[in-house]
């Protein structure tokens, strides 16, 4: 049984064989060639081996060709197509040397295959993860909860695939001095030694070993092979550096066989043995450097396979290895300028800096769609930032172009993805209306529903219902809501049918105890594909076909494979492993759908060839990535047990960034800020940037091209006219005839709000979660208040202030799905509490509560046409030779004067309602005929009053004028005369927000006004 724990006797018997291949390699000439950074690699390989059997096209099929990845043979297959013009063509076997199997070893060895038969099989990554998982959860207090579990075992399958890589062994644990380092690393320590001594025993049950082991495994079996039976045929291992041992030792053999070529992508020549000497981890030549030491060659040996007529693209390499140089030997740069001529160098090349992300990703669409004007060039975009080939890809398609993003998506965050998420968020217990609006609004959704009708119920149960304010705490209660309405039935039926197939689902998230995961996974996809079925196709065939459907079922079916694996678990914790595990998986198209343009990662650009070439996101922890923080071991600590450091990924994106700078025509591109934070240029920018100083040249230079200018261009206009303040001027027939109080102080301020309110009929729509602002707690306020006077109409008791403080818990509750969200304000309220209930006291010496919430109207006579106005009272109390009007506000500013003068109309007018009868049961004329009437006799008012309750330094405070208000509410009267009948003037418009300074306190139509936009305009004009 081979595993990581057996490893440890490996290293030194590989050691041994190091030796032996050195030993012969010495009596061997090597064939180890290189294809220069820059150049066309898959092109100049495959026209060498066109040149090699241009006699005998046949013996072709005799070459293997080894190359890194399986899309490398992808490349390499479709070069050769290109070059012969598509017609059919007899190619070499092409063999992925990281994915290496029995089937392309027992081919390489004629069959015999005794020397891997014996090799275990690899365990399946999700079998890795979630056995990782299950074995980290079994160490006490090391994780909190399954998904975190899931977590750490990603990042543990990662770092004992680097163990396994660099041939190390866990039992060599024990160099390293735990005293030596900080208390948490002493526990990680122990939890690796716990990992260690457990993990082989679990493979060797399952009778795998982990995939990295199996591959080193396997590419020894090979190396032994032919270094004992050198192979007849020819053997080319094209386009690797070496960074696995395993590999290396392979190419080593490869270098020594005699019918064996090595081909190195982007080994610099121009170093020199000094420079040579000082290449460190971070250096793009160190994997090189590594491989030859490891193979025993020298950079002498190494021939170049580039053609002569390629000189003239190979001007900027001598730019890139100067750049590159050793921090040692950088004291050369003074003397580059002398020996050099720079400005060959920097033909083809170009540089923008961005300001933001979106800057950039602009310029790169817009430098993309210009590539297409030359009918035959590629365009490759490069780059390891995600969100900034989003962004291309999405701005693209302003031209109808279509670009998809090689490196691929995360299944998650795919719409499938979100799919899948948001039926168990609809499922989990309570109700999240956001989540099941967003789940029915999905074009996967359908439940077998009339596709005729299904956007018209949609739209009905949002408006009538989720955006109504009613609290629905479960289905069950949107259903009865529902039910209640004779003209939903159609809707009900919707409803119903649609939880309905959530049902399976429901039935676990109900569940109060762990459930066998496997149960939950297939009621799970068994309600995936009841919301996916139509009419015309069953669910099955809609959820999983194309690339993401595909990519998703091969992972269903493998974790239905794998659930046993997986203790029993609750809903909840079900879909945050669903999520977790869903992250690891990545779907990538089949086929670009652009031919000509493609957005790539660095491991997807690596042999890929371009006419032009794009480096995006070169900024220091993006383009070399950051390094990380490695939960398992810190830097002094992989330095003692022999792992590299983290500056190796550095390295390696420094021989990325390499290979596309040479490239003939050249664009490097970064963002100066991203997410509005300021960004780093990457170290290289800074280096060519210095190197071209010693050359009295700068970096900036490199920007004069007008392509920022024109990115800029395309979302501005030669001219601009800002919109003008609105003053639409209606038909008569069509301006109000009636308005609420609570309005007249709004038209006052805003006539063009009414326009909106009255004339178009636009309503705000509710939200569908209200926001915890001042207007819902002011609605709250006035429910808890309206609650306590109709409970204690006439005396307060003792405990009167707890009493309001129940109800206000009541309230609340009643009032929001998450009571939490309010108690920051709680402590407010009960300052409120205590004052109101004392200065409810005081005022019930003098006044008796009659009614709140009272609604009424009255028409006024305005040049021979009724005008109907009607309002709610919050409070009519009676008093000594009247009543009171009492308006609760939590906010605004209310003054005495302001009540006297008209300039706050809303109390003075319900007065007037009152004094004519308004109240006296009559409603509103539009309230519906059954809705219950409140009723107060006609009578002069001798109170007005706001009483401002917030809570802070004040808690409240009472702003009111007294005594006879016949002047004042005449006043009001006479103002609101003057107002409807100015506006039912044809030529009068309803002007936006007439004066700025004094704009209503809220206003829901203040974007469709653009009040921003000509107020700052009014503003400029009045600076002039």
């Amino acid at each position: 049984m081979m595993a990581i724990g057996t490893i440890s006797a490996r290293p030194k018997i590989w050691k041994l064989w190091m030796l032996t291949l050195k030993n012969r390699v010495k009596m061997a000439q090597h064939k180890i060639y290189n294809i220069k950074a820059g150049l066309p690699f898959s092109k100049i390989l495959a026209q060498h081996l066109l040149q090699v059997t241009a006699d005998q096209p046949e013996r072709l099929t005799q070459y293997k060709v080894l190359l890194p990845t399986r899309r490398a043979c992808r490349i390499l297959r479709e070069t050769f197509l290109s070059i012969n013009e598509g017609k059919p063509l007899l190619l070499p076997q092409l063999t992925p040397l990281g994915d290496v199997d029995e089937e392309d070893l027992s081919l390489m060895m004629f069959g015999n295959s005794q020397g891997f038969l014996d090799i275990p099989s690899a365990i399946a990554p999700l079998k890795r993860q979630l056995l990782l998982a299950k074995l980290i959860r079994s160490v006490p207090g090391f994780v909190q909860g399954p998904d975190h579990a899931l977590a750490l075992a990603g990042a543990l399958a990662k770092f004992i695939d680097q163990v396994v890589v660099e041939e190390l062994s866990f039992s060599e644990l024990h160099k390293i001095v735990p005293d030596e380092f900080a208390s948490h690393w002493q526990i990680t320590l122990n939890f690796l030694k716990i990992i260690s001594e457990n993990w082989p025993a679990i493979l060797a049950e399952y009778n795998v070993i982990d995939v990295a082991e199996r591959r080193n495994l396997l590419l020894q079996a090979l190396a032994s092979h032919w270094q004992e039976t050198p192979p007849d045929y020819p053997v080319i291992a094209a386009g690797s550096t070496g960074s696995i041992p395993a590999a290396g030792r392979l190419l080593g053999v490869i270098a020594q066989m005699p019918t064996g070529q090595v081909v190195l992508p982007g080994l610099d020549m121009e170093l020199d043995d000094e420079a040579w000497s000082h290449i460190g981890e971070s250096h793009p030549q160190h994997g090189f450097k590594t491989l030859l030491e490891r193979i025993g060659a020298q950079k002498s040996d190494i021939e170049d396979m580039s053609d002569p007529d390629h000189e003239d693209a190979l001007r900027r390499n001598r730019l890139a290895s100067e750049m590159m140089l050793p921090a040692q030997v950088t004291v050369r740069w003074k003397e580059f300028s002398k020996n050099h001529d720079v400005a060959p160098m920097l033909e083809g090349l170009q540089y923008f800096p961005c300001n933001t992300q979106q800057e950039e990703a602009a310029l790169i669409a817009l430098m993309m769609r210009e590539s297409l004007q030359h009918k035959t060039n590629i365009t490759a975009l490069v780059t390891p930032d995600r969100a900034l080939a989003r962004r291309v890809s999405a701005l693209c398609r302003r031209w109808n172009i279509e670009v998809d993003d090689s490196a691929g998506q995360n299944l998650v965050e795919s719409r499938l993805g979100k799919f899948i998420t948001l039926s168990m968020e609809v499922s989990q217990g309570g109700f999240d209306v956001i989540a099941l609006l967003s789940l029915l609004k999905m074009s996967y959704c359908m439940f077998g529903q009339d596709d005729t009708r299904y956007n018209a119920m949609i739209t009905m149960l949002e408006t009538q219902f989720l955006r109504q304010g009613y609290l629905f705490a479960s289905y069950e209660m949107l259903r009865d809501k529902i039910a209640q309405k004779e003209e939903c039935d159609e809707l009900l039926f919707f409803v119903e049918a649609f939880y309905a197939a959530l049902k399976p689902l429901g039935y676990y998230a109900r569940q109060s105890e762990a459930q066998n995961f496997a149960d939950i996974l297939k009621a799970h996809i068994k309600v995936l594909e009841a919301l996916a079925t139509t009419q015309e196709k069953s669910g099955a065939e809609i959820l999983w076909r194309g690339d993401v459907g595909q990519s998703a079922a091969l992972f269903l079916t493998e974790l239905s494979g794998q659930a046993e694996l997986i203790d029993d678990v609750s809903f909840a914790e079900y879909t945050k492993i669903l999520a977790a595990l869903m992250r690891a998986v990545t779907v990538r198209s089949a086929y670009g759908v652009h031919p000509r343009l493609l957005i790539l990662g660095q491991l997807e650009a690596r042999l890929s060839d371009a006419d032009l070439v794009i480096l995006g996101g070169l900024n220091e922890g993006t383009w070399p990535p950051d390094a990380g923080h490695d939960p398992w071991m810190s830097r002094p600590m992989r330095h003692e047990f022999g792992l590299p450091g983290s500056d190796q990924s550095v390295g390696i994106a420094a021989h990325d960034f390499v290979q596309g700078f040479c490239a003939k025509n050249v664009v490097l591109t970064r963002s100066e800020k991203v997410g509005g934070s300021p960004t780093v240029p990457a170290r290289w920018l800074d280096r060519l940037d210095t190197l071209l100083q010693s050359c009295d040249r700068h970096i900036g230079e490199l920007s004069d091209a007008p392509y920022l200018d024109w990115a800029k261009a395309l979302d501005e206009h030669d001219s601009f006219h800002p919109y003008e303040r609105p003053e639409p001027r209606p038909p008569l027939s069509t301006r109000p005839s009636g308005a609420s109080v609570t309005k007249i102080d709004v038209w006052m301020k805003d006539p063009y709000a009414i326009y909106m309110h009255y004339v178009l009929r636009l309503r705000k729509m509710r939200p569908l979660i209200q926001d915890n602002d001042a207007a819902l707690r002011g609605t709250i306020l006035h429910e808890i208040l309206e609650r306590f006077t109709a409970l204690y109409p006439l005396e307060l008791p003792d405990d009167a202030e707890e009493g309001l403080i129940d109800i206000a818990r009541e309230v609340l509750a009643e009032s929001m799905d998450t009571p939490d969200l309010m108690h920051y304000w709680w402590p407010r309220f009960l300052k409120i509490a205590a004052w109101f209930v004392a200065h409810e006291k005081d005022w019930r010496h003098d006044a008796k509560f009659l009614e709140s919430e009272i609604k009424g109207n009255i028409d006024i006579d305005v040049d021979g046409q009724a005008f109907n106005l009607y309002g709610t009272a919050d409070r009519v109390d009676r008093m000594h030779g009247g009543y009171a009007l009492i308006d609760y506000k939590t906010g605004g500013s209310f003054s005495k004067r302001a009540l006297t003068d008209g300039a706050l109309p809303q109390l003075p007018l319900e007065a007037l309602i009152l004094a004519q009868g308004g109240f006296a049961g009559k409603g509103f004329k539009q309230q519906p005929k059954d809705e219950e009437r409140k009723s107060v006799s006609k009578g002069d008012t001798v109170y007005l009053g706001y009483w401002k309750l917030t809570g802070g330094t004040k808690a409240g405070e009472v702003q009111a004028i007294t005594g006879d208000l016949d002047e004042t509410i005449e006043t009001v009267l006479d103002g609101l005369k003057s107002l409807i009948a100015v506006f039912r003037d044809l030529d009068t418009p309803f002007y936006a927000i007439p004066d700025t300074n004094n704009a209503p306190r809220f206003n829901d139509y203040e974007h469709l006004s653009r009040l921003k936009e000509w107020a700052a305009l009014d503003g400029e004009e009045e600076v002039a």
